[in-house]
């Protein structure tokens, strides 16, 4: 094997080392049972969310398609969400794979619970939305995609803004204690 081939295989296993690395990072920093951290952004507004009247937000990024990590996490959010007050919560699919039909992502995540909303970004604002949230995925045009597959909490903060509130990183996502967890949020803001 040529040194140019071995410097190359080199690079790509130090990647995905560094991806794998950095999609369990936030699981070490969280002593909660949900792998619930703390990571507050203020100030966040994206387009899609222009409309958006309900207070908080839950998002989850993966690939419309997708058929490892993305049903079982959407049918657990789907039992989260039917436990939320559903005039406090809204839930967003945000697709991350590029060669998808814009008409495929909200049917997707509609397939799993009929509140939900899919979103299709262009490559700018889902670069945009993926830095500011620091979600990790490839964004590969392959078969063998890769994502974190956390559920982010945004709750809406002064001049229609939103600030991100918690990340749930622990799969599977833990129904009753998010749902509660979730609730209770609610019930210690509107008090």
């Amino acid at each position: 094997m040529s040194k140019k081939k071995k410097f190359f295989g080199l690079i790509i296993i130090i990647i995905l080392l560094a991806t794998i690395f950095s999609t369990a990072l936030p699981i070490l920093y969280s002593n909660d049972k949900a792998g619930k951290v703390n990571k507050e952004i203020q100030n966040i507004h994206f387009d899609f969310l222009k409309n958006e009247t309900k207070e908080y937000v839950l998002l989850f990024f993966g690939y419309a398609g997708c058929d490892n990590i993305c049903p079982p996490a959407l049918s657990a959010i789907s039992q989260i969400y039917n436990k939320l007050d559903k005039k406090q919560f809204s839930f967003y699919f945000i697709n991350l794979q590029p060669n998808i039909f814009k008409d495929e992502v909200d049917p997707f995540a509609k397939a799993f619970n009929k509140d939900f909303k899919g979103i299709y970004l262009d490559n700018k604002k889902l670069i945009d939305i993926t830095t500011k949230l620091q979600v990790k995925y490839s964004p590969i045009n392959s078969i063998d995609v890769d994502h974190t597959g956390f559920l982010y909490l945004l709750e809406k903060s002064d001049n229609d803004m939103y600030k991100q509130k918690f990340i749930y990183t622990a799969r599977p996502f833990d129904i009753e204690y998010i749902s509660n967890d979730l609730n209770t949020i609610k019930r210690a803001n509107n008090d």
